[in-house]
């Protein structure tokens, strides 16, 4: 689908072509990173419905997003649930979204991602969540609730796994720490 004639077009005609190869599995992707950041001479920004390896040429070092719903739907849901709203709208997607977005450093971003790193997945849900949560109060569709609070209810409502040993006397339960955030 991004051929060679399409990408150049993009790059012809804006600064930062954006490059959305969501198919799955790899073998299905629209294209292929390491040709987007030749064809754009490194000035794509791209993410990819699988999981590629960084590129590194005569342009830089490049990584690529995975793009994928687990970066926003379990924040939107997370928030919804505290905020006890009736419903989800297009406003709280957006606030979600921006907030996502924010996440992204400069670097990052020159570096041609478009999303943060998976390893921050649950920081990412933690901060989608509380975005939605505002939103849903200041568009009067949740509860009215100090912004303080809001992140000890997000918090206290993000699910922890905490995986036990099966055999007693074994080594104590696994769990993930709250240093993220």
């Amino acid at each position: 689908m991004f051929d060679k004639e399409i990408i150049t077009l993009m790059a012809q005609n804006t600064e930062r072509p954006i490059i959305f190869a969501l198919s799955n599995p790899t073998s299905k992707s629209e294209c292929k990173p390491e040709d987007v950041i030749n064809i754009t001479k490194g000035k794509a920004m791209m993410a990819f419905g699988s999981p590629f390896p960084s590129i590194e040429n005569e342009y830089g070092k490049f990584y690529t997003s995975q793009c994928n719903n687990m970066y926003i739907f379990p924040g939107i849901g997370l928030g919804a649930l505290v905020a006890k709203t009736p419903k989800i709208t297009f406003k709280m997607f957006v606030a979600g979204s921006k907030e996502l977005s924010s996440m992204v450093t400069w670097d990052q971003r020159h570096q041609g991602l478009l999303l943060p790193p998976l390893d921050d997945i649950r920081y990412v849900s933690y901060r989608v969540a509380r975005a939605v949560v505002i939103e849903a109060r200041d568009s009067g569709l949740g509860r009215m609730i100090e912004d303080a609070e809001i992140d000890k209810m997000v918090k206290k409502a993000q699910w922890k796994p905490n995986y036990l040993h099966y055999r007693y006397g074994g080594p104590k339960p696994v769990s993930y720490s709250e240093h993220m955030y």
